[in-house]
């Protein structure tokens, strides 16, 4: 960004500087907590990660939790049908 004179200004945030509240011991915890009920949300697809991709560009899906949701929903569907044939 530049000033009125031409001149480049570059903008730094400053830190807060301010003292810790929890130790160190309480933070580590903490992080592992969180880190622990974030991992219990994620599953491991292994080499279809590319199909996955692909599939969730071709459907135009913004995220995985709906690219998860519209092919449950379309093997739900599929079965129902399936079902109604026998």
């Amino acid at each position: 960004m530049a000033d009125a004179d031409g001149v480049i200004v570059q903008k730094v945030k400053k830190k807060r500087n301010r003292p810790s509240i929890l130790p160190e011991e309480e933070k580590k915890r903490r992080r592992k907590e969180i880190e622990l009920k974030r991992s219990k949300g994620r599953i491991s697809i292994g080499f279809a990660v590319d199909r996955w991709r692909e599939m969730k560009a071709k459907l135009r899906v913004k995220s995985d939790e709906k690219l998860a949701i519209t092919l449950m929903d379309r093997r739900v569907t599929y079965l129902h049908i399936s079902f109604l044939y026998i």
